[in-house]
C-alpha cells in the first residue's frame, strides 16, 4: 500500500507542484488519484506515509526544500559550535565530539523513519525540542557576550509579553478549549448511544458538539451521519428522527462548501438519504 500511495502522492505533486495542496490536504489527493488496487486495505489515506510526500502535498517543492532546510541549518549550527568550542577550549573536545556525533545520527535516524511513517506529537514535539537545544548551545556564548538591555527595551519586552498572553489566551480559547468541549460532547453521544439507548440524549450530545464550530467539525459529522442512518431505521419518534435528519443533512451540505473536492461529505450524505429513502 505504501508504494501505491507514494505513486497517487507523485501525481498530486505534479499537478500543483509549486505551493502544493495546502497542509492536511492529502485526502484530496488520495481520492482524486485513487487507484482501484487499493481495495483491500483501508478506504481513507490521510497521509502519504513518507515525509517527503507529504510536504511535497502540502506545500510543493517550496515546502519540501523548507523542511530539508531545517536539517541543513540544525547541522550547520551543530558542527560550527563544536568547531568554535573546540578552538576556545570551553570543554574536552573528545566530550565535544560524542555530543555532536550523538545528535548528528539522531537527526539523521529521526529523518529516515520518516521515509515510512508521519509525525505524531511525540517525536514532533522531540524533534523541534532538539531544535531549540541546538539553538541554545550555537547562541549561548553570544548572549553572555551582548551589552545589557537598556530600561526603554525593558519596557518593549514587557508590552510584547501583555500582548503575546493576551493572544495566547485567544488561542488556547479557539484551539484548545472550545474543541475539547466538542470533542468531550463527541464521545458522549457515542457513548450514550452504545450504552443507555437513549437516542433523544445521543441526539443532543451530537449536536452540542456541532455547536462549538470547530475545526473538527468534520469528523463529528461523519459519526453523527452514521448515528441517523441507524436512528432512520429505529422505532424512534418520528419528531426526532425528523429533526435529526434535518440537521446532519444541513451539517453535510455545509461541508461539501467547505470541501467541495473532498468526497467524504458527499458520501454520508448519500448514506444518509438513502436511509431515509430519498434515492
Amino acid at each position: 500500500s505504501r508504494f501505491l500511495i507514494w505513486k497517487m502522492g507523485f501525481e498530486g505533486f505534479k499537478e500543483r507542484p509549486i505551493l502544493g495542496w495546502g497542509p492536511e490536504n492529502y485526502n484530496l489527493v488520495f481520492s482524486k488519484y485513487y487507484d482501484p488496487a487499493l481495495y483491500t486495505q483501508e478506504p481513507w489515506f490521510d497521509r502519504s506515509h513518507m515525509i517527503f510526500f507529504d510536504w511535497m502535498i502540502n506545500a510543493g517543492v517550496l515546502g519540501i526544500l523548507s523542511y530539508l532546510g531545517l536539517f541543513v541549518a540544525a547541522g550547520s549550527l551543530l558542527w560550527k559550535s563544536w568547531k568554535e568550542a573546540k578552538a576556545l577550549g570551553n570543554f574536552s573536545a573528545n566530550e565535544s565530539f560524542r555530543d555532536t556525533a550523538i545528535i548528528s545520527v539522531l537527526l539523521f535516524v529521526y529523518l529516515f523513519q520518516n521515509i515510512f511513517v508521519f509525525d505524531q506529537l511525540a517525536t514532533y514535539l522531540s524533534f523541534f525540542g532538539v531544535l531549540g537545544y541546538l539553538h541554545f548551545r550555537a547562541t549561548e556564548r553570544l548572549k553572555q557576550e551582548a551589552k545589557p538591555a537598556s530600561e526603554g527595551g525593558e519596557l518593549w519586552k514587557g508590552l510584547a509579553f501583555g500582548g503575546v498572553s493576551i493572544g495566547m489566551l485567544f488561542v488556547f480559547y479557539t484551539g484548545i478549549w472550545k474543541p475539547l468541549q466538542a470533542n468531550l460532547s463527541l464521545l458522549d453521544g457515542l457513548r450514550i448511544q452504545g450504552t443507555t439507548k437513549d437516542l433523544s440524549a445521543a441526539n443532543d450530545a451530537f449536536e452540542k458538539a456541532l455547536s462549538y464550530h470547530t475545526f473538527g467539525n468534520s469528523e463529528i459529522r461523519e459519526h453523527m451521519s452514521q448515528f441517523v442512518s441507524s436512528l432512520l431505521g429505529s422505532n424512534a419518534p418520528a419528531d426526532l428522527k425528523e429533526r435529526a435528519f434535518k440537521r446532519i443533512t444541513g451539517e453535510l451540505q455545509a461541508g461539501i462548501k467547505e470541501a467541495p473536492f473532498d468526497p467524504r461529505a458527499p458520501l454520508f450524505l448519500g448514506t444518509v438519504y438513502s436511509q431515509a429513502g430519498l434515492f
